[in-house]
């Protein structure tokens, strides 16, 4: 074995095997600290997240608060509209016709459709008094009454060109119903 040492391939080889072994640990330490640092940057990373994670919650909220304000502004603006003057209506006492709501009755004929109307709820508006009778009139005609196709039809039509609600159109026949009602009293 001695001769064996001393030959220059041995130490060549043990040479290589020792700068083997040298480049291996290095490359192992180098790794090792390479998956250190990568642990901490993904654990940066990470956290970087979270937190951003919770800003996006706190935005959330604050655009939920805003949403909830802007529902409660709507809600005031639909009071406040809700408390403006029907155009074809005047609010006085008792409940007449505006100069536009007198129009849209010569136009579409209210007051004739009243006449043909108001002997078919004459009983029911016996011995009511006028409010009731004009409450009766608006609730019997306000939603999905049928008016009949064609008469629907210019109850649409009128209301588009005059730029007012159905609802306001319909008002104004409730108005002439209850004229003829309260009339057929005596």
């Amino acid at each position: 074995m001695s001769e064996w040492m001393g030959s220059p391939l041995w130490w060549a080889v043990a040479l290589a095997a020792g700068t083997l072994l040298f480049k291996l640990g290095s490359w192992y330490t180098a790794v090792n600290s390479d998956r250190d640092s990568f642990k901490a940057f993904m654990k940066t990373v990470q956290d970087k997240f979270d937190r951003i994670d919770d800003q996006f919650a706190a935005v959330h909220a604050k655009f939920d608060a805003v949403h909830a304000k802007f529902d409660q502004v709507h809600a005031s603006i639909e009071k406040i509209l809700h408390r403006l003057p029907d155009p074809t209506i005047a609010h006085s006492s008792p409940l007449s016709l505006t100069d536009l709501g007198q129009e849209v009755s010569q136009e579409l004929d209210a007051r004739g459709w009243a006449e043909r109307a108001a002997p078919g709820m004459a009983a029911d508006a016996k011995g009511m008094d006028p409010y009731t009778i004009q409450q009766t009139c608006f609730d019997r005609l306000g939603g999905d009454f049928d008016f009949g196709p064609d008469l629907e039809a210019r109850i649409r039509s009128c209301a588009y060109e005059r730029g007012i609600d159905r609802e306001q159109v319909v008002r104004v026949f409730a108005i002439e119903l209850r004229d003829k009602l309260l009339e057929g009293r005596g």
